[in-house]
């Protein structure tokens, strides 16, 4: 399917709707690390088919019962790194409910594919961690403002 401006508008429709972006951080102790996610749940096997056709990334079905989903079967796409980049600067201009989220997460990788090599220095960790805790907060502010209706 070609990338029309129909297409792209939809596929910043379901995330505005269904789709969850996120910077996973872990922990461990020798190090810590981030990335970039996006991610997209249904019960419509279809579009998750549509996204992975156009975009690429990965599907995971869970059968009934698992997955979140007590009563229907459901299916999960994931995008990381840069290909979540190239997906959440296609779908930009179209995208209304989660812009700033999305804004954040383009300046967060894009500032990850200037790093040199595996090496990231004390600035870069520091932007890291900002960007983390700033998604966060606007994750928050996005529950915050549904729970009013």
């Amino acid at each position: 399917m070609a990338k029309t401006i129909g297409f792209v508008g939809w596929a910043a429709g379901i995330i505005d709707g269904e789709g969850c972006i996120h910077i996973h951080k872990t922990d461990t102790e020798k190090r810590r690390s981030y990335y970039l996610g996006v991610n997209v749940a249904t019960t419509t096997q279809r579009m998750v088919e549509l996204l992975k056709e156009e975009w690429f990334g990965s599907i995971t079905y869970y059968p009934t019962g698992q997955g979140g989903s007590s009563k229907q079967p459901s299916w999960l796409w994931r995008l990381t790194g840069k290909a979540a980049l190239s997906f959440l600067q296609d779908i930009l201009p179209y995208v209304e409910v989660k812009k700033d989220q999305v804004a954040c997460a383009i300046d967060y990788q894009a500032t990850m594919l200037k790093r040199d090599g595996r090496f990231i220095s004390p600035e870069l960790q520091e932007f890291q961690e900002t960007m983390y805790q700033k998604l966060r907060s606007l994750h928050l502010s996005y529950k915050d403002h549904n729970s009013k209706f």
